[in-house]
């Protein structure tokens, strides 16, 4: 699976796959909007997630843990204090969003509270607790990563 290296905004809002084939025929997108959006990878780096030890192309269960620091992203924390907070979560063991599910609210509080999430806590494992509980009634298929069971389950 490839990620998004970085995206961009072109005139019609569209983001630009910056990471994609060389060509343009059938992309829906200028030559020049894809050239500005290579020029920014190649400025300001390549994929957030590689920063974090995370390769999405090596697989399911890397892509799930992605995810996971995603999710740790999508509070209003400055990246810094994700990038430690899910550092510490890795610590512990906590790789993948199911796995949530398994601990207690207060000792993922204590964590998220270790790596700086102290304004966001409560609010942060609630989330996680809810992804993880979703992701386990949706895709509750034992030994297989959360996202070869989404696909899966979207097959008729």
């Amino acid at each position: 699976m490839n990620e998004v290296a970085s995206t961009c905004s072109g005139s019609a809002g569209r983001a630009v796959r910056a990471d994609g084939p060389t060509g343009t025929a059938g992309t829906g997108y200028a030559p020049g909007e894809i050239r500005l959006a290579r020029r920014v990878v190649a400025v300001l780096g390549g994929r957030f997630s590689a920063e974090l030890g995370i390769d999405v192309d090596a697989g399911d269960a890397e892509v799930e843990r992605w995810f996971v620091a995603a999710t740790l992203f999508g509070a209003r924390i400055s990246a810094r204090v994700a990038e430690r907070t899910f550092g510490v979560l890795a610590a512990a063991g906590l790789a993948r969003i199911d796995q949530f599910r398994h601990v207690p609210t207060d000792d993922l509080i204590r964590m998220l509270d270790a790596g700086g999430y102290a304004r966001y806590d409560f609010r942060t494992a609630t989330r996680l607790l809810e992804l993880s509980e979703i992701v386990n009634e949706r895709y509750d298929l034992p030994g297989r990563p959360v996202l070869r069971r989404a696909s899966a389950s979207d097959e008729p």
